[in-house]
């Protein structure tokens, strides 16, 4: 912390000047004057600057137990209010946080309850598919491998499930949440961490997961994610 003080009293007041060295240094210049027959423009900037005279705004004023009990006492009240405007807006950025969170587990598990039926409409389009297929009479059915096609559909199912990245993308809300209720140390980073981990997620889900029903909460997870993003920057 630095602290700059700047001295509001004339500037006369600040210069220590003793009356006989005054005097003195004024009769010189004027027997330089007579014996020379010289004109010497002589103001207050030269004594300081050319004399010796003390003219540094510290001084014994700002020694004394009233100044330094003013002078505490100042910073006191600063640092307070630092600290209560500080402890506002951690508290409100907590709060922001903690809707967002709840905002993604809402669009989420609307997701989430929407998977067993799209996977039972892949399942029945590709059953249609493959009866087509079977009834068509142009395609030599000598060369159909029912083994390999089954595996093929399978494949497509599998790569179409998008579980498991929910199930993570719960881990890292759960996370979120561990992280930012943590009161003694810096978590900027954390949050950070676990912000860009969160939008890997969804990402994925969204090239995975091809269910038109649901993509205005896949946007939805998309905002919020970003606007976490943007906060986590605030945070130290």
């Amino acid at each position: 912390v630095i602290v700059a003080l700047k001295d509001k009293r004339n500037s006369l007041e600040k210069i220590d000047i003793e009356d006989s060295y005054l005097n003195a240094l004024f009769k010189k210049v004027h027997e330089i004057k007579e014996k020379y027959n010289v004109e010497i423009n002589f103001g207050l900037s030269d004594l300081v600057n050319n004399c010796g005279i003390n003219a540094s705004p510290i001084d014994q004023y700002y020694l004394t137990d009233e100044f330094n009990e003013i002078l505490f006492s100042t910073l006191q009240k600063a640092m307070d209010q630092l600290i209560k405007e500080r402890k506002a807006e951690g508290d409100h950025l907590e709060e922001f946080f903690i809707t967002s969170i709840n905002k993604i587990e809402v669009s989420l598990n609307t997701i989430e309850h929407s998977i067993p039926e799209y996977l039972e409409e892949i399942t029945l389009k590709v059953k249609n598919i493959c009866k087509d297929i079977t009834n068509d009479e142009e395609i030599n059915l000598s060369k159909f491998n029912e083994e390999k096609l089954l595996s093929e559909i399978n494949y497509f199912i599998d790569k179409s499930d998008i579980t498991e990245e929910i199930v993570r993308l719960k881990s890292h809300l759960k996370k979120l949440r561990e992280i930012i209720s943590v009161k003694t140390k810096p978590i900027g980073l954390s949050i950070i961490f676990i912000v860009q981990e969160m939008q890997r997620e969804i990402s994925t889900i969204s090239a995975k997961y091809h269910n038109v029903s649901i993509f205005p909460d896949v946007i939805n997870i998309k905002e919020e994610i970003e606007k976490c993003k943007e906060q986590a920057l605030n945070v130290e």
